[in-house]
């Protein structure tokens, strides 16, 4: 199986609930890196499109208003 990246709306990607990181305070620090270089790593997902990895990047893609994503489920 190929991993493939595609673009995807944030508001249909989910937080984990249980997420064990409580890191809200990189929240403005990945913003500012997003707008500086643009997303480098794409936020994973299960099939539910719920996050694995990539919480903050996600909180830092919707703080800046981005539309979509790069999401590889």
């Amino acid at each position: 199986m190929k991993m493939q990246i595609e673009q995807m709306q944030t508001g249909k990607i989910k937080p984990f609930e249980k997420n064990p990181r409580r890191n809200d305070d990189s929240v403005d620090a990945v913003a500012n890196s997003i707008k500086a270089f643009g997303f480098r790593a794409p936020i994973i997902t299960d099939s539910d499109l719920v996050i694995i990895a990539g919480h903050t990047r996600w909180k830092a893609a919707r703080k800046l208003g981005l539309k979509t994503v790069p999401v590889i489920i």
